[in-house]
């Protein structure tokens, strides 16, 4: 038996030599396994560090957004309101200016009224300077005329007088002057 142990020792270690090739090849397997598989962690922690930063620049450039889109729009409320009361001014400023011209219309029609007045007045003025004359021509005849009566009443009662007066009386008179 020592061939056929020696054949069956001879088939053994050639198996075992199979079997630890097969070992070292599945232990090289497993250790390019285990290596891929610490490269692929490695990658997958790398790729999870770079996705957490992507995401913490992304949060980070939304909260950006969010307070630069907070900022526009105060800017533009702001902006709306501005253009509320500009309009406003430019309506204030649009009826002030109707009102002025209203007033400016009203206030040339009131100086044409003065105008006219003031014409008025001025012919009322020569009128009256003309009735002021006639009454001066009037009040110097009637002057006149009342000299001329106060005149006559004058030599009437001296003629009254002198009638009244015998002959004799009247050459006295006359001889004293009187």
């Amino acid at each position: 038996m020592p061939a056929a142990d020696d054949d069956e020792i001879a088939r053994l270690r050639a198996q075992l030599a199979e079997a630890v090739a097969r070992a070292e090849r599945a232990e090289q397997a497993a250790a390019d396994e285990r290596e891929w598989l610490d490269r692929l962690i490695r990658e997958f922690g790398e790729a999870r560090r770079a996705a957490e930063e992507a995401a913490r620049a992304t949060r980070a450039d939304a909260a950006a957004a969010r307070q630069q889109t907070d900022m526009l729009r105060w800017r533009l409320n702001a902006m709306q309101e501005q253009l509320s009361d500009a309009h406003a001014a430019l309506e204030a400023a649009a009826s002030a200016d109707a009102r002025a011209q209203q007033a400016e219309a009203s206030r040339d029609a009131e100086r044409m009224k003065a105008d006219r007045a003031e014409q008025g007045r001025e012919a009322d003025r020569v009128r009256a300077d003309g009735l002021q004359s006639r009454l001066d021509a009037m009040q110097g005849r009637l002057t006149a005329r009342q000299e001329v009566i106060d005149a006559a009443e004058t030599i009437r009662q001296v003629d009254d007088r002198r009638r009244t007066l015998g002959r004799w009386a009247r050459l006295r008179a006359a001889w004293r002057g009187e």
